[in-house]
């Protein structure tokens, strides 16, 4: 796959309105092979993956809302990646 493809997509949703609704995705850990876009929870690929060194990949996507302000509620989910032969 291309660097910058995306190969999930992460989402969540707040009941607020206004600022308090915005929502921002980050990943706790991508091991300098995978992103996220932060405002559309997008995980994408961002440095070559090969299957002979690692086969397969956890991250925690975390979607946080009303980023920078406080009171905010942080929520995290296990995403799994597997590597396959293309």
């Amino acid at each position: 796959m291309d660097l910058g493809t995306t190969i999930f997509h992460v989402t969540a949703k707040d009941a607020d309105s206004g600022l308090l609704a915005v929502i921002e995705y980050s990943l706790v850990d991508g091991e300098g092979r995978f992103g996220i876009r932060s405002s559309t929870g997008e995980i994408y690929i961002l440095s070559p993956l090969d299957r002979e060194t690692k086969d397969h990949y956890t991250l925690t996507a975390v979607a946080r809302d009303n980023p920078g302000g406080s009171p905010n509620n942080r929520r995290e989910s296990s995403v799994q990646v597997e590597t396959t032969r293309e």
